[in-house]
């Protein structure tokens, strides 16, 4: 499924805003568009699917754009209740990834009181579980979908500042790509990106066949993820 402008995710509850913003026109949109008609953007292996974002909107910007994989199986065994979800209780959510179990008290003491929604909103959409108290996150394989989430930024020019962006979107996808009209013929910008674990792409150089690789990075590293996670619910539900 390709998400454009014109998607938006579901407004009930109203804390989900829009996701998408209108592409801006130009060569580097060009760009994008031609990379993922001609295949530069791997298929969904068999038991996935691909959902792909063109300008999502995140907390660092808009990347042009994200292609997410994810399993169907998992997320159609989702209750209705992750619907009632906030941004907020999927931040808890990846913090409690990381943390492993908390008590209830430690994390009112560092979020404060309004942390018990929170973590009531997570048990309901069965993604937490308590037991005296204590709270963990359920199985990741589970509660989270996504398997891999590719970010790609595009760049005519200035190839410097599109390897900035690809870097910073390292916060939240798995792999992280530059898409640029042509491989550059000195070796600077390829050994920069090696180094910063960011793959190059061209129309001819598609993202499984690139050199160098993208590093690999394992899912969910950030609320970022989850994010696009709960979109996916959104769209697909």
């Amino acid at each position: 499924m390709i998400c454009t402008s014109d998607e938006t995710v579901s407004t009930n509850p109203p804390r989900w805003e829009k996701m998408l913003r209108r592409p801006k026109l130009g060569p580097e949109l060009d760009l994008v568009q031609s990379f993922f008609n001609e295949d530069g953007i791997p298929s969904a292996p068999e038991g996935q699917e691909i959902t792909v974002f063109f300008e999502p909107k995140i907390d660092s910007g808009f990347p042009d754009l994200v292609a997410v994989y994810w399993d169907k199986n998992t997320l159609e065994s989702w209750p209705e209740e992750r619907l009632s979800l906030t941004r907020s209780d999927v931040r808890l959510a990846q913090y409690l990834y990381v943390i492993g179990h908390c008590d209830r008290q430690f994390m009112v003491d560092q979020f404060g009181r309004s942390v018990c929604l929170s973590l009531e909103r997570l048990v309901n959409a069965g993604m937490v579980g308590e037991k005296e108290d204590t709270f963990a996150l359920q199985p990741i394989e589970e509660i989270f979908a996504i398997r891999r989430l590719i970010a790609l930024e595009a760049k005519m020019a200035d190839w410097q500042e599109g390897l900035i962006q690809a870097v910073q979107n390292t916060w939240f996808a798995s792999e992280s790509y530059l898409l640029l009209p042509s491989m550059p013929k000195s070796k600077q910008l390829s050994a920069q990106a090696s180094t910063l674990g960011i793959g190059l792409v061209t129309l001819d150089i598609p993202v499984d066949y690139c050199e160098p690789l993208a590093r690999r990075e394992m899912l969910p590293q950030s609320h970022g993820c989850w994010i696009f996670n709960e979109w996916l619910m959104r769209i697909h539900r």
